[in-house]
C-alpha cells in the first residue's frame, strides 16, 4: 500500500480524481505524501487546507513541514495532527503555519494506521497567503456539561485564522434566555494561535435544568463568520442531601445513574452499570479489563457541612476469588 490517486467517483470531493492510501491489514500503515516545494516567506501567514476522509476503519494522520521532500527533513513538530479519526463522510481540515526564512517549503503527510486499518482520501489540498483578518470560537470549554447550583466562569478558545495578529476583540456571550454581554479582550494572537478566554467570571447559576452557553467573537472585517459562535448545552443540578444512597438498579446496564461520571486514563474498559456479580439485583458498578487499570468513577455532588461526621460505606468484590484488586476512595469539591 502506498499514496497514489484514484478515479472512483464514490470516493472523490471534487471529480475525477482524489488521492488515497489502502488497506493495511498485515502491518501498521508508515506512507508519507510530499507536495512540491511551494516559495514561502517569513512574515507572512498561509493556511494549509484539504479534504479527507476513511473507508471506515479508525486512522491516523499528521501534517508535517519542511524544507526538502524526505521524512528527514520534516519537522518534529506536526502542523496538524488528526489524531485518531473515522468519518466517511469528507470533513475539512485546515492548519495555519508561518516560516522561520524566505525559501521553498514542502508539506508532509504521514499516515500512521494501526494493523487492520483501511483506505484514506484526501482531496482538493490548498495552500494560500492569508492577508484578512479571520477569529474563531472554536469551543466553550466551562463550565462543564453538568454542573451544580453556584458561581461559575465561563472560558472559551479561541484562534487566530487570519493572517495579522490581533491585539483586541470584543466577544459577545449570552447565558440562556439573559440578554448578551460584551467582554472586551485584549493581548496578543498570532496568526495560528489560540488563547483560552474567561468572557466572564463567577456568575450566577442557581436554576436548576438545562442551559444554554453561547460565545460569539466580533470581529470587523471577517472573512469568515460562520467559525466565529461556539454554544455549549449544560445541565445545572442542586447538590444531593444526606442521606445519600445509590444501588445502581434505577438504570439500564450499562448506562450511568443521573449525574454520575466517569473518567478513563488508560484508554481501556470504563466504569459502567452491569448485572454481572451485582450484590442487589439488577445492577452494581463494575469495570471490566485485563489491563492495568487507571479509571474513576465520581458519585454526584453531595451537600456537606463542617463540624459533622459521616459515614461513607459500599460494598465491593472481584469477580474471580482468584483476582487481586486494588481501589481507593477519594473526597473532593469538583
Amino acid at each position: 500500500h502506498t499514496w497514489k490517486t484514484t478515479d472512483n467517483s464514490q470516493h472523490t470531493q471534487s471529480p475525477p480524481n482524489a488521492l488515497i492510501v489502502s488497506v493495511s491489514v498485515f502491518e501498521a500503515k508508515n506512507d508519507w505524501l510530499f507536495t512540491p516545494a511551494i516559495a514561502m516567506e517569513t512574515g507572512k501567514a498561509y493556511k494549509v487546507s484539504f479534504y479527507i476522509k476513511t473507508n471506515g476503519q479508525n486512522e491516523k494522520l499528521r501534517v508535517y513541514m519542511g524544507n526538502d521532500a524526505t521524512v528527514e527533513a520534516m519537522g518534529e513538530t506536526p502542523v496538524l495532527d488528526l489524531g485518531e479519526f473515522n468519518h466517511t463522510q469528507y470533513q475539512k481540515k485546515e492548519a495555519i503555519i508561518t516560516v522561520p526564512a524566505n525559501s521553498n517549503y514542502t508539506i508532509g503527510f504521514h499516515a500512521y494506521s494501526l494493523r487492520n486499518s483501511d483506505n484514506i482520501y484526501i482531496d482538493d489540498f490548498s495552500l494560500v497567503e492569508l492577508t484578512e483578518p479571520d477569529i474563531a470560537v472554536e469551543n466553550i470549554i466551562s463550565p462543564k456539561d453538568i454542573i451544580y447550583t453556584g458561581k461559575h466562569d465561563i472560558t472559551a478558545t479561541i484562534k487566530n485564522m487570519g493572517g495579522t495578529t490581533l491585539t483586541a476583540l470584543d466577544i459577545q456571550y449570552t447565558i440562556g434566555e439573559s440578554a448578551p454581554a460584551i467582554h472586551n479582550w485584549t493581548g496578543s494572537l498570532a496568526p495560528g494561535q489560540t488563547a483560552e478566554v474567561t468572557v466572564a467570571s463567577q456568575i450566577d447559576m442557581e436554576t436548576e435544568g438545562e442551559l444554554e452557553i453561547k460565545v460569539n467573537a466580533l470581529l470587523t472585517g471577517d472573512i469568515n463568520p460562520t467559525d466565529n459562535t461556539a454554544t455549549k448545552s449544560i445541565n445545572v443540578y442542586a447538590p444531593k442531601k444526606i442521606p445519600y444512597t445509590e444501588n445502581f438498579d434505577g438504570v439500564t446496564a450499562p448506562a450511568l445513574p443521573e449525574v454520575w461520571s466517569i473518567e478513563d486514563y488508560n484508554g481501556s474498559s470504563q466504569w459502567k452499570t452491569t448485572i454481572v456479580a451485582a450484590k442487589s439485583a439488577p445492577n452494581g458498578l463494575g469495570i471490566e479489563t485485563n489491563a492495568a487499570r487507571d479509571d474513576w468513577a465520581f458519585t454526584p455532588m453531595i451537600r456537606l457541612e463542617a463540624g459533622k461526621n459521616y459515614n461513607l460505606q459500599f460494598f465491593c468484590r472481584s469477580r474471580m476469588n482468584n483476582q487481586v484488586e486494588n481501589i481507593r476512595a477519594y473526597i473532593g469539591n469538583a
